[in-house]
């Protein structure tokens, strides 16, 4: 359950661009969301995700991810952040693998700009600093 590769690939299955790499790949994808959430007016969205750094921990545990915004065309990292509400949270069974990473307007602005983590039963709200 802890992504340590992303990529984007073309309608031909080509890798665009990928980072990260390694012996270890989750049984299933992590949740990503792609929007502009800094609203920059450069027309093009971030990538929110997460990401497994060094350490080992549990495979149910989030002690060692963290929630990244990269930028959506060179795909650098613009923030990173783990928060204790975020790697305190482990869990198992149906609803633990469903998480969700949600664009959310929680401020009323035209454009959303926070978005919305789902890890089982725990639900934790965003802004772009994280």
């Amino acid at each position: 359950m802890k992504p340590c590769f992303i990529g984007a690939f073309n309608l031909e299955g080509e890798p665009m661009w990928e980072v990260g790499a390694g012996p270890t790949q989750p049984s299933r994808p992590g949740p990503v969301a792609i929007h502009d959430i800094d609203g920059d007016r450069d027309g093009h969205a971030e990538i929110i995700c997460f990401f497994k750094i060094e350490g080992d921990a549990e495979p149910d545990s989030l002690s060692n991810v963290v929630i990244q915004i990269r930028d959506g065309v060179t795909v650098e990292v613009k923030a990173q952040s783990a928060p204790p509400d975020l790697t305190k949270c482990s869990g198992e069974g149906t609803n633990w693998v469903h998480q969700r990473i949600l664009i959310a307007k929680l401020r009323g602005l035209d454009t959303p700009r926070k978005f919305v983590i789902k890890l089982g039963s725990v639900v934790i709200a965003f802004d772009l600093d994280l």
